[in-house]
């Protein structure tokens, strides 16, 4: 075993490789997989959002798109415009607002220097510590103590990028010399419905005779992350040509090597071994050569699924569980294979 060790360690350590490859792939796969469901979600949480200085065009709005569907979710909320970079949220309003669409907001009220800035889904990210770093909101400056990723306010929220969550007080504070908006969300109950809620809403925004008011329109059809599935499907298709890929490489390596080891056993055989101890000779040795391998595999992949699931937000340790499984079981097969052959190739009988 030792001599085969040394003989062939460099083939082992290519095999392991393509283990730890097939892996890995097949974890980036179904964290992609995760990240676009998310994402999807994110992005659709709201069909239609008016930023506007007018806080009665909610109702208006609300009343034309009911004309054309019916609204699963509306939410309303008011935010401060301190300064052109940034727009602030009070606790309360981002908590209710988070409820009414069936949510719950992940951190407790912030105090009065500390401030949650809202995030969007991301497919992977190399910022793997959350740092505490301050942000200076219009004349005042805050900490940012913590960032939230989950949709509460939808696609604004992801494009914008300039959301920032306040305590009721702070909020109160600002209010007293900052621009006050109104963010109006509505959630379509029929998706069918939604070019015909679409331009209702846009009549209104061209008659408005204020000068500030934006729309987003969210079209629950729209493809345009649809490369991620794509992504999902190869990194499972890569999976497999790997996995399999250093099996038939295992054999096939074993496979040659047994015309090597034909004449040693011939003499095994006339010393007087019998055909039992020479093909439990042979299993022990094949199986630790498969074992060898899969056993630095393993090790090294649990690493490997574990940073990425660190980078892509993502618990992977189920995927790393399957995808030893499938080795296993597809080493356990090449295994068996080539004690069969190994076995006739050395002109070992069966008992």
């Amino acid at each position: 075993m030792i001599f085969r060790m040394r003989k062939n360690y460099r083939t082992y350590a290519m095999v392991a490789i393509m283990g730890i490859c097939s892996a890995t792939a097949l974890a980036t796969g179904f964290a992609m997989k995760e990240r676009y469901h998310n994402m999807i979600l994110f992005d659709n949480k709201y069909t239609f959002q008016l930023l506007t200085n007018q806080s009665n065009l909610g109702e208006r709005a609300a009343e034309l798109i009911q004309k054309e569907v019916d609204i699963a979710c509306q939410t309303s909320l008011p935010v401060l415009s301190p300064d052109a970079d940034h727009l602030v949220v009070s606790y309360s309003d981002i908590t209710r607002v988070t409820q009414e669409a069936g949510g719950l907001f992940p951190f407790t009220a912030p105090i009065e220097n500390e401030a949650f800035y809202l995030s969007h889904q991301v497919l992977i990210s190399f910022r793997l510590s959350e740092e505490i770093l301050p942000v200076t909101l219009g004349d005042e400056t805050f900490l940012e103590v913590g960032t939230v990723r989950q949709p509460c306010l939808g696609y604004m929220q992801r494009e914008m990028g300039c959301f920032y969550v306040v305590s009721d007080s702070a909020f109160k504070h600002m209010k007293e010399h900052s621009a006050i908006l109104y963010i109006h969300n509505y959630k379509i109950a029929d998706d069918t419905a939604f070019e015909r809620a679409r331009a209702a809403v846009d009549v209104l925004i061209s008659n408005t005779d204020e000068n500030f008011t934006a729309r987003v329109a969210v079209d629950p059809f729209d493809n345009e992350l649809e490369w991620v599935k794509v992504l999902h499907s190869l990194c499972i298709f890569m999976f497999l040509v790997f996995i399999v890929a250093g099996g038939c490489i295992m054999f096939m390596k074993l496979y040659n090597d047994s015309f090597e080891e034909r004449e040693r056993y011939l003499v095994l055989k006339k010393l007087g071994f019998s055909s039992q101890t020479l093909t439990k000779s042979i299993a022990h040795e094949l199986v630790s050569a498969y074992v060898l391998p899969f056993v630095v595999m393993t090790v090294s992949t649990y690493f490997s699924v574990h940073a990425l699931g660190i980078m892509m937000y993502t618990d992977l340790f189920s995927v790393y569980a399957v995808s030893t499984i499938v080795v296993m079981v597809v080493f356990a097969l090449g295994c068996m294979f080539s004690v069969l052959v190994y076995r006739r190739n050395v002109g070992v009988e069966a008992s």
